[in-house]
């Protein structure tokens, strides 16, 4: 018992001592990577560098050993008390098992951080002192956590916990309450498990202390050497004590004023002093050339110009005595006094635009969406047309139920709710897919609608009044949109014919009313395309329903005798 006590207290007396110790070397490598940040292609840094995190990883794979073992013993103790306290009819400790956890979680850790470190080593003179630093980082970072968990350990109170086991189990064997049989089949089993547990944790311990007892000559002959020196140059030592004793004594009191005299100036007018230097001495820089480029140019202008100026001159004077008496030369003054740059900015600019944005449009795209959102339209319109047949296929006695003109506005609502759905798909999709600028989204959905409805309206009525002719209409005027529609470019600079053509066509009227919940709503044009493009609507409607009976057969018979060139049908 007092061998198994003696081993678990080495063991964290060696915890204690290699805890330190990675301390140390955490310590000193912190302090070489700060080196490094200054230095990064100093060698031996790097070099130093490797010797500390050698002496790292040894230190850290001693002390997992070392807890692993701990844990070991500590888990066969329980074990052997337990099995005896089952056979003696008491009940189990689980004392140990806090600091069996623990143990076994910083050896984990310090594994983890073992290899960390190897890693590195292994690639270590392969790597530049900057890669070493970002590599090495988030390893110490971890060795702070590691340090944490060591920390838990020598706080567990593990020596205490373990002499208060083994007082039970003493206790329980002397009192005899564990009788012969029990000892012999519960007992003496574990004993060797727990005994060669023992013999680890205390083997690890005395291959530590050999490690540290062969650096002691070492260590001791340093020791000697520096006690040589000191004795060695004991005189000189106290006669340069002496003399500082002396200065301290008699010369410090006026060294001390004049210092505190320097300080002050240091403190208080020496940074006015060097910022004035420093100011003057860029002036200075800055301005010289300045100044040998004004000597130099004066002094051309006194070998070479200056005759022919002093010429000018003379000759000036001269016809100014002869002028004074027929020129004011105060008016002459008052001429030469006038700013000649200003008055010829103001001759070649007499005016100044000032630009301000009205229903700003944030980029090129959101602007061209009114014009390619009205042209989705009505091409869907038109691609329904060819699609969908404008008339019923009916019985003779449906044909008798239903007049033409039921007919014609049935087919007329399945259009309509076509284009209803078309518009909703391409205002969300302006909305919400190519995430164009909208000011009023909820404005744009409705007036899509709208415009889809009548869009639709005028190329039924062209389809189901005239056929495949009308649908060729619809077309042209597809065609007409695009150049005169103003919608992507300004129709003043198009040809007169498209500038004649673009009131007339209701895709104009299409764009601008689009135009308006993109860049922001102005009412007047909003109301004004609204009601030309209901009224195109009702006007293509009436027509339809009132006209369609009258021309259908005119067509008919102009499609059948096209069906006969057998080239369109």
């Amino acid at each position: 018992m007092p061998v198994i006590q003696s081993a678990v207290d080495q063991g964290l007396t060696i915890t204690d001592q290699l805890a330190k110790n990675i301390d140390n070397d955490l310590n000193a490598v912190n302090k070489l990577l700060e080196q490094a940040k200054n230095d990064p292609d100093n060698q031996e840094l790097k070099a130093a560098l490797k010797t500390n995190l050698e002496q790292l990883s040894a230190h850290t794979a001693t002390l997992q050993a070392n807890n692993t073992q701990l844990a070991n013993t500590l888990q066969s103790l329980q074990d052997a008390y337990n099995e005896s306290a089952v056979a003696a009819g008491k009940p189990g400790s689980h004392l140990l098992d806090d600091p069996i956890q623990k143990l076994n979680a910083a050896a984990t850790h310090l594994g983890q951080l073992k290899t960390k470190i190897d890693n590195v080593l292994a690639h270590y003179d392969d790597l530049s002192l900057t890669d070493i630093q970002n590599q090495l980082t988030p390893i110490i970072a971890f060795a702070k956590q590691v340090q944490n968990t060591v920390s838990q350990v020598q706080n567990a109170g593990i020596g205490a916990n373990v002499k208060s086991v083994l007082a039970k189990f003493e206790t329980m064997i002397t009192q005899g309450d564990a009788v012969l049989n029990q000892i012999n089949t519960a007992v003496l089993p574990k004993l060797p498990s727990l005994l060669t547990n023992t013999q680890k944790t205390l083997k690890t311990a005395i291959d530590y202390l050999e490690k540290y007892q062969k650096q002691i000559p070492a260590l001791k002959q340093e020791i000697h050497d520096a006690n040589t020196l000191l004795n060695d140059n004991m005189g000189t030592i106290v006669s340069g004590l002496n003399t500082a004793s002396d200065l301290y004594q008699n010369d410090y009191p006026t060294l001390k004023n004049k210092l505190q005299l320097a300080t002050g100036f240091i403190n208080n007018d020496l940074p006015g002093i060097e910022n004035d230097l420093t100011t003057t001495l860029a002036m200075a820089n800055a301005k010289f050339p300045l100044l040998e480029k004004a000597l130099n140019d004066a002094t051309d202008l006194i070998h070479n110009d200056w005759p022919f100026l002093r010429s000018g001159i003379q000759k000036g004077a001269e016809a100014i005595r002869k002028q004074q008496k027929t020129v004011d030369l105060k008016d002459l003054i008052k001429l030469l006094r006038r700013d000649a740059t200003k008055e010829s900015n103001f001759l070649a600019e007499p005016v100044k635009l000032q630009e301000k944005h009205i229903y700003p449009i944030k980029t090129y795209g959101s602007a061209s969406a009114p014009f390619y959102t009205a042209l989705c339209l009505w091409v869907g319109a038109l691609l329904l047309s060819n699609i969908v047949l404008t008339n019923f296929s009916l019985d003779d006695k449906q044909k008798e139920r239903y007049s033409k003109k039921q007919q014609f506005i049935a087919r007329w609502l399945t259009y309509i709710v076509i284009g209803v759905a078309q518009a909703v798909f391409v205002a969300l999709g302006n909305i919400f897919l190519i995430k164009a600028y909208i000011v009023s989204p909820l404005a744009l959905l409705l007036l899509a609608v709208f415009l889809s409805t009548v869009f639709m309206t005028i190329v039924y009525v062209l389809a189901a009044m005239f056929g495949n002719v009308g649908k060729g209409l619809a077309m042209i005027i597809l065609v007409l949109s695009i150049s005169g529609g103003g919608g992507n470019f300004p129709v003043v600079l198009s040809d007169k014919f498209f500038q004649f053509i673009n009131p007339l066509l209701p895709f104009t009227y299409g764009v601008n009313l689009l135009r308006e919940p993109t860049g922001g709503i102005y009412a007047p044009n909003l109301w004004h395309n609204f009601i030309i493009l209901a009224i195109y609507a009702v006007v293509f409607f009436f027509i339809g329903l009132f006209l369609k009976d009258r021309i259908n057969p005119f067509f008919e018979k102009l499609h059948k005798e096209a069906a006969k060139s057998k080239i369109i049908h």
